[in-house]
């Protein structure tokens, strides 16, 4: 009841004739009472426990979600760990998990170790397409990738991951249904060990922040579900906060920094002002690497596809924002 009553206001606006915080008040004392009474842990009772998770997140009090996340990690490690779950339970408690560290920005209490399939090749499902990614050219040009052997790494599988989407979005249909049905399984547990793996990186330098979260925003950028857009927002806003801190020197000639501008724009749906501020900010850096040119929407485009970009997903968004800054074609 609480967690339908905390998504009913969350999604539909929809005020509940019980204040939600009764209801988990409710929630959470017979939960302790079960804890008390049985004698073996099962994963009903885990469920129950990531169901207050759940109806916290969309309450907004992302602490309190943290608390009862950190209970489901516990006593899933009592019972086995997430090897032994099945695989319905196994994702929907790492993704709760997930969804609840970005919005803090704290690392994931399950190690993506422990769900990662691999790269596609590891998976026995490389073939085609996917396989031709050069990443070389992307990884000598960028400090933060050349500096940190683990964030290179998970850049490498990222272009990987950005192949697979825009191959499976353009012809995924014409696959043999079992294959097609096995890739995107893949595709989501590999987003969510990705994920997990930027949360648990712990950065060093300025730059490898910057790169980390811009990273963190795009993936959750192409994975367009409701709570994902959200976390997609929060990340943008500390993207943000990171670059202000920082006069941009060190910056100026990487070329990531303008599509980590431009994907922080796309990201700050229903935020003029910050969008505003990425657009600002990334017309200058555009000026200064390109001798004086200026920004125009292919260009944008352009940017955005040198680096990671999914056209199916992004372009509706990159459409939007250059609609609310007026920028004309290139002749």
């Amino acid at each position: 009841m609480a967690s339908s009553a905390s998504q009913m206001h969350y999604f539909e606006g929809i005020a509940p004739p019980t204040d939600t915080a009764v209801l988990i008040c409710k929630a959470i004392r017979s939960t302790r009472h079960r804890l008390q009474a049985c004698n073996a842990v099962d994963v009903n009772l885990i469920y129950d426990i990531h169901t207050l998770a759940n109806t916290d997140f969309f309450r907004f009090d992302v602490q309190a979600a943290r608390m009862h996340v950190r209970a489901v990690a516990q006593l899933v490690g009592q019972i086995g760990g997430l090897k032994s779950l099945d695989p319905a339970w196994r994702e929907w408690f790492i993704l709760g998990d997930e969804f609840i560290a970005a919005e803090l920005l704290y690392k994931p209490f399950f190690q993506p170790d422990d769900y990662d399939p691999g790269s596609l090749r590891d998976s026995g499902l490389a073939f085609g397409e996917c396989d031709r990614f050069d990443h070389k050219a992307l990884m000598e040009t960028i400090d933060a990738f050349m500096t940190s052997p683990q964030l290179k790494s998970i850049m490498v599988d990222l272009v990987e991951f950005n192949q697979e989407m825009k191959l499976q979005l353009r012809v995924g249909h014409g696959m043999e249904p079992q294959v097609a049905h096995e890739r995107v399984r893949w595709r989501h547990l590999r987003a969510a060990a990705l994920r997990s793996r930027l949360l648990h990186y712990a950065a060093v330098t300025w730059t490898e922040e910057v790169s980390r979260l811009a990273l963190l925003t795009w993936t959750y950028m192409v994975t367009s579900v409701v709570g994902r857009r959200r976390t997609m927002k929060v990340l943008s806003a500390r993207l943000q906060a990171t670059l202000k801190r920082s006069s941009g020197n060190a910056w100026k000639s990487d070329p990531v920094l303008v599509w980590a501008l431009l994907v922080g724009a796309c990201a700050s749906e229903g935020n003029r002002g910050r969008r505003k501020w990425y657009w600002n900010v990334a017309a200058a850096v555009y000026s200064l690497v390109s001798a004086g040119d200026k920004l125009s929407s292919d260009t944008v485009f352009g940017l955005l596809d040198q680096f990671l970009y999914v056209a199916e997903v992004q372009e509706s968004m990159v459409d939007q924002l250059l609609g609310e800054v007026s920028l004309p074609s290139t002749p």
